[in-house]
């Protein structure tokens, strides 16, 4: 069935798709009265519903049916990611949704090439949740997500003890290797039942300073390398997200 957003969703009730929403469904899919189709908000809560009517200039009405059960996650996984170019950015916040990360964290670096200053980061903010919310629809992964305000390293660093695991990635020879870093997780998490909260720090396209690497080792976090491969920072978020994402 196809998804539509609506700000909030009551149990037992009837509510309104928005205009945008109204007019996808009656003028592209050709909706009518009595089709079923599914409604989701960004509490995560998804319900099947049925249009009940639809007004003279095409708004759509529908009633609630049943909650669409889910089942629980076994990781909350947050990405901390240097600022790229914003186009790139753009990306991997539709990429971020797919994968089913729990929080993407958009971070200043010193080799950030794209400096945006934290005035216009309200107009990149409403650009994003439009993205987030076509994302959500098309790849039907619908749990809270949250997009994390600009910030620094540092206020980064200092967030560290709020999760289980905190990891970030270097070319380093005597950094930790990946596949013994998931493996670990792997045994340590086997029958758990909360879910575990991990941490990844990914840096735009210059990688992070030494300086950088310096202060995330004080706060704890392990660096871990990649292998021999020098990936794109885009493609590092992508490929790294899934790893711990659908593997752990």
């Amino acid at each position: 069935m196809r998804r539509f957003f609506v700000d909030h969703i009551e149990e037992e009730c009837c509510l309104w798709l928005n205009a945008e929403e109204s007019r996808h469904a009656v003028k592209v899919l050709r909706f009518s009265e009595g089709d079923k189709l599914l409604v989701f908000d960004s509490s995560g809560k998804e319900y099947e519903a049925e249009i009940s009517s639809i007004s003279s200039d095409s708004k759509v009405q529908v009633r609630i049916l049943k909650e669409v059960q889910k089942k629980p996650e076994n990781i909350l996984l947050s990405v901390a990611q240097g600022f790229l170019h914003k186009q790139k950015m753009d990306e991997l916040v539709e990429k971020a949704c797919e994968i089913g990360l729990h929080e993407l964290i958009p971070v200043m670096t010193e080799f950030s090439a794209y400096q945006l200053k934290q005035s216009a980061y309200s107009k990149v903010l409403e650009r994003w949740k439009r993205i987030l919310t076509a994302a959500r629809k098309q790849s039907g992964n619908i749990r809270p997500f949250s997009l994390g305000e600009l910030s620094s390293l540092e206020k980064v660093l200092e967030q560290t003890a709020e999760f289980d695991y905190s990891f970030a990635f270097h070319p380093d020879r005597d950094a930790l290797v990946l596949k013994e870093v998931v493996q670990k997780i792997l045994q340590k998490q086997a029958g758990s039942v909360s879910p575990v909260k991990i941490l990844l720090l990914i840096g735009p396209e210059g990688g992070f300073s030494e300086s950088e690497i310096q202060s995330m080792k004080a706060a704890n976090v392990s660096i871990v390398q990649l292998g021999s491969s020098i990936l794109r920072a885009e493609t590092a978020f992508v490929a790294l997200s899934s790893i711990f994402k659908l593997l752990v």
